[in-house]
């Protein structure tokens, strides 16, 4: 083809403007890729950083499960000690001795289970990488992106603000875990861990049947992301930490307040587990001590065997004495006769020897 005296190959010229479409294509594509590939780095980070948050909330759930198991194992070798159960024990503080040494050898085991358990945990602060991290998502320009990686905490603040629970709740959506607080001192344990908002009126109603005895209320919690310490009432929104009694039963020996209790021998274990516990009456020890046991009497084993029978029988020197002491006649002396006179009985008058009768000789003449 001639074009104003240029000769031009059509082909060539179409080949040439493909390839430099590709290319600035290319160039133009080339940060915005980039960038992309930078943004779910980035997010994936934040990801893993909302996990391990989780993981914080355990180290910290263990650490105070460990902390009130040490407060329970002072007070039953206190009481041990009180009771002088390291010394020699007669009576019936030998079964107060054996229930409390039982009970601190369950609250020394499953101290090291907690201890042994929490060693796996780590525990790391990351708030300081995190606030790096959405920086350089600001600055990547990420968009949406940086939207969907702060979701998650905006939704967690939605939940806790003092807007009631079905304002509040309804906005968000997702998994939560569950608690059941007991109001009168703030105790609480767990229900469901992971359970959308359909089961909150289910596990509200399993609060109330698990823990009878006390006024109880259902709260809830992100997961992950937030730890029980972060909760509000599924019911009116409130937190956990703005109750009058947050928090007041890791101030209280257990059993001290029986109007505040359950009334239930297998209570839940709080947070996957259980911190052993111990009520003993102090004045069933100080019983055991201050008075001891009459001891009873045990048999000579080398005394003579007629001794102990006659021991046994009550028979003794003084008895048979008594026995050989004769008894007064007691034969009565006078008697009533049928006509009811009373007839004496006297001594009998027996003849002298001399003047017996002899029947071979003859009868002595009288004067007439």
């Amino acid at each position: 083809m001639v074009w104003g005296g240029l000769k031009i190959n059509i082909g060539r010229l179409v080949r040439y403007l493909l390839v430099g479409g590709a290319i600035f294509g290319t160039l133009a594509a080339g940060p915005s890729a980039a960038s992309d590939r930078a943004c779910r780095k980035i997010e994936a980070r934040l990801a893993a950083l909302t996990a391990e948050s989780g993981s914080r909330a355990s180290t910290r759930r263990y650490d105070d499960a460990i902390a009130r198991q040490q407060e329970q194992l002072q007070k039953a070798r206190a009481q041990a000690n009180q009771a002088g159960c390291g010394r020699a024990i007669v009576g019936s503080a030998v079964a107060f001795c054996a229930s409390v040494n039982g009970s601190i050898e369950k609250m020394q085991r499953n101290l090291a289970e907690l201890q042994a358990k929490r060693g796996k945990l780590k525990s790391k602060d990351s708030s300081r990488e995190r606030a790096q991290l959405q920086t350089a998502l600001k600055r990547q320009g990420c968009g949406s992106q940086a939207r969907r990686a702060n979701s998650v905490p905006a939704e967690a603040r939605k939940v806790e603000s003092s807007a009631p629970a079905s304002v509040a709740i309804g906005r968000v959506s997702g998994n939560f875990r569950t608690m059941c607080v007991r109001t009168c001192d703030g105790y609480y344990f767990p229900i469901s861990n992971s359970v959308p908002q359909s089961s909150f009126e289910r596990d509200q109603q399993a609060c109330q049947a698990m823990c009878p005895g006390s006024p109880v209320e259902l709260h809830i919690h992100r997961m992950p992301g937030q730890e029980a310490e972060d909760m509000v009432s599924a019911s009116t929104g409130q937190r956990y930490r703005d109750l009058a009694n947050a928090f007041v039963y890791r101030k209280k020996a257990i059993g001290s307040t029986p109007a505040c209790s359950c009334n239930r021998a297998n209570a839940a274990p709080t947070s996957g587990f259980t911190v052993v516990g111990g009520e003993y009456d102090h004045r069933s020890a100080d019983a055991a001590i201050s008075v001891p046991p009459r001891p009873s009497a045990r048999p000579d084993p080398a005394e003579d065997p007629k001794t102990l029978v006659n021991r046994e029988s009550g028979v003794d020197i003084q008895a048979l004495k008594h026995l050989n002491i004769p008894k007064p006649n007691t034969t009565a002396n006078a008697s009533l006769t049928n006509d009811g006179a009373v007839r004496v009985v006297g001594p009998v008058f027996l003849p002298d020897p001399e003047a017996a009768i002899n029947l071979q000789a003859p009868v002595p003449a009288h004067d007439r």
